[in-house]
């Protein structure tokens, strides 16, 4: 499935635990911000490094709104305190 494809859907209906790193990395960046949020929170249980870094370039970017860089910002402050 492409990118674009997912934006078709709504966040109840993609299985993000089917999806690359590659991809949860996209979908996290990307515009659609429930999604993203999905996406990243998927990439943090399989990929906490490259999660982290995706939250650090989401926070210092200033993407989405401020209740879902709230969240995106605990993410990362979790991965730090679990040593990931």
């Amino acid at each position: 499935m492409e990118i674009d494809e997912f934006y078709i859907l709504t966040d109840d209906l993609i299985d993000y635990s089917s999806l690359s790193s590659d991809t949860l990395k996209e979908l996290a960046l990307g515009e659609e911000l429930f999604i993203a949020t999905s996406a990243l929170a998927q990439l943090a249980t399989i990929n906490s490094s490259l999660a982290a870094a995706v939250a650090a370039d989401i926070l210092s970017h200033l993407r989405g709104d401020r209740y879902l860089q709230r969240r995106r910002s605990r993410l990362c402050l979790g991965l730090i305190k679990c040593g990931r």
